[in-house]
This record gives C-alpha cells, structure tokens and sequence, in this order.
C-alpha cells in the first residue's frame, strides 16, 4: 500500500488483502540533495569561478550585463541557482531532487557557460570525485 500526502491530506493507494487490524506508519521519502552533492556543487562553483578569473572572464560575459563583475564562487552559485529556478521553480539547492534535477541543471549550465566564453570555460565533471580532498 503506498501513501499520497498532498496539501496536509493522506491518501492511500492499494488494497488489503485480508480483512482485520492494521498499523500504518508514515515516513517521509527525502528526496532532495544530498550533502556530498552539495559540496560537489560548492566545489563546482570554485572551480568554474577560478577558471574564468586565470582566463580574464568576468561575469558581464556569462549574465551579458555591462557592469563588471568578478567571477567568484558565489556569484557562480546565483548563476546557478536562476537557471535552477528557470527550470525548476526553486530557489535553494536544497530543494533539487538528487536524482535528475542536478544532473539537468548542470547539463543546461554547462551549455551556457561554454557557449557563452567560446568554449574557454569546460566544467568538471559532477560529482568531481578526484577532488575529494575539497570536499
């Protein structure tokens, strides 16, 4: 028998095989990223943001706006997060599903970053796992 909670209701699905008592219990499936990701992802923001800086680009490129702004980690990681909100309606990654969100953010990130610098710019693979040690 599965469970449906929607809008504070509960819902099962299924059918009882037999008839009598029953003890149901109810626990919440987490779904969303987990921490390892989210250090990949922090150490993803360092690494594109240090890889712009050695090669002169700045943000103005990848956010075309006229005002320079140096690449930093953060500033990486809000890039990130509006393409994450464009695609997904959320505003923290702790809100991405840790299977098929990331991976899609980051497909469509990794598009915008190279197309945007010529190609200069090529993101780690994610998760990094040879950079364990940053993690």
């Amino acid at each position: 028998m599965i469970a449906e909670v929607k809008d504070g209701k509960v819902r099962l699905i299924g059918e009882v095989v037999k008839d009598g008592e029953y003890e149901v219990r109810f626990k919440k499936i987490d779904d969303t990223r987990t921490i390892q990701q989210n250090k990949s992802l922090h150490v993803l923001f360092k690494q594109i943001s240090d890889e712009c800086l050695d090669k002169g680009i700045d943000m103005r490129e990848l956010v075309r706006d006229e005002v320079p702004i140096q690449c930093t980690p953060e500033n990486i990681k809000w890039l990130w997060k509006l393409l994450q909100n464009a695609l997904f309606k959320t505003k923290s990654t702790t809100e991405l599903k840790k299977s098929g969100e990331i991976d899609i953010v980051y497909d469509n990130f990794n598009k915008i970053i190279s197309e945007r610098t010529n190609g200069e710019v090529c993101l780690p693979e994610f998760p990094s796992w040879d950079i364990k040690e940053e993690i």
